[in-house]
């Protein structure tokens, strides 16, 4: 039936009254004896985020009580256990987690919910496996990034570059293609493939390896890279101790007077997210830091802070028209939308920072 079509005249609250008990409290025994009858099914997954499961409590409890099924006290407090449960374990597993609650009202005429709570988890390499089946144009953008070309337009000879987080190799190739060596490392291998077939296509000098940083040092020799490139890599990082572990790894592979481009998500002075909010940005894929953890991450390490900036605001000023944006959810992205919902006051902004290697590192 269309939207146009008439519906036939029914009544659908007739008011006569035919008892001495009234009509309100009737339709309620009606409904109360109705919803004995109604079946329903379904699964709800809800983002591993242990400091809001009470909000899914909430929200679950919404929707039992709407079939007619409301939760007594004790049984929201054992949904709460089980939930906050799930939520730990999926967390600490992976920033990549769902909380399934799957639910089923009885068979038995009774207005029982049977329910079941599990943690599931998945990677973001095969994540970005879909992506590269599922969109359509440039995934990550068009062009290399800006803040990169300003960076390699300063060299006057061919030099030794790493680009980690390469993707599909819109940085990497930019560099080979400016006559540097180069190593790119990127964590999935759908887009490492792209890459590599990318450079043998082009026969350019690009050693891709796929690997995720975290969990090994690089196979590229100390003091041997002049320029490093580390873009949407910290977003998805979980502590201060993976920040350092980056750092420490550039810190070795970086000659000395060599620079590092990281884009990294920074707080806005004065802001202080909460901790429901920094577990948000771990599974938004937006982890950000405070000035503060930034200035940790770095301690005893021969790297200096040259330069912090905007990195939304470089990017658009310094890329080419037909290159901006880079894609449709950068801009947002950038600036903690993703996280927060808004751009009327920034929480968080991605920023480039740039560090230099010392030319001189004591052991």
């Amino acid at each position: 039936m269309s939207r146009n079509d008439s519906l036939p005249n029914v009544p659908i609250d007739p008011s006569p009254e035919f008892s001495t008990i009234g009509h309100q409290a009737l339709r309620k025994g009606v409904m109360g004896r109705i919803w004995r009858r109604t079946r329903t099914a379904a699964e709800i997954a809800f983002p591993a985020i242990p400091s809001l499961v009470f909000h899914y409590v909430d929200f679950l409890a919404d929707q039992f009580a709407a079939m007619g099924r409301p939760f007594s006290t004790a049984e929201l407090n054992e949904l709460s256990r089980l939930l906050l449960l799930k939520a730990n374990e999926g967390f600490d597993k992976s920033p990549n987690a769902n909380v399934l609650v799957r639910y089923q009202t009885s068979n038995d005429g009774s207005l029982h919910v049977h329910y079941q709570v599990a943690a599931s988890t998945w990677s973001s390499e095969s994540e970005y496996e879909k992506w590269t089946v599922n969109r359509t144009g440039p995934l990550f953008g068009k062009s290399a990034d800006a803040r990169l070309i300003t960076a390699l337009t300063a060299l006057t000879t061919p030099l030794t570059c790493l680009d980690i987080g390469a993707g599909n190799g819109r940085n990497a190739l930019e560099m080979a293609r400016r006559g540097h060596r180069v190593w790119a490392v990127e964590i999935a291998p759908a887009l490492s493939e792209q890459l590599e077939s990318s450079a043998k296509e082009e026969n350019l000098p690009v050693h891709v390896v796929t690997q995720n940083l975290l969990n090994a040092d690089l196979p590229i020799d100390s003091e041997s890279v002049h320029i490093a490139h580390v873009a949407q890599v910290t977003s998805h990082f979980r502590t201060v101790e993976d920040l350092k572990k980056l750092f420490t790894e550039l810190a070795r592979v970086l000659a000395p007077g060599g620079k590092a481009l990281v884009s990294v998500f920074l707080t806005e002075p004065g802001e202080h997210p909460d901790r429901a909010a920094q577990q948000a940005a771990q599974y938004l894929w937006s982890t950000f830091y405070t000035p503060q953890e930034l200035q940790s991450a770095l301690a005893d390490l021969p790297l200096t802070l040259r330069s912090n900036e905007n990195a939304l605001a470089y990017e658009r000023e310094h890329l080419p028209n037909e290159s901006w944006p880079p894609t449709d959810w950068f801009e947002e992205w950038a600036q903690g939308v993703d996280v927060f919902g808004t751009t009327e006051k920034p929480v968080i902004s991605l920023r480039w920072i740039e560090l230099e290697r010392a030319a001189h590192c004591s052991s």
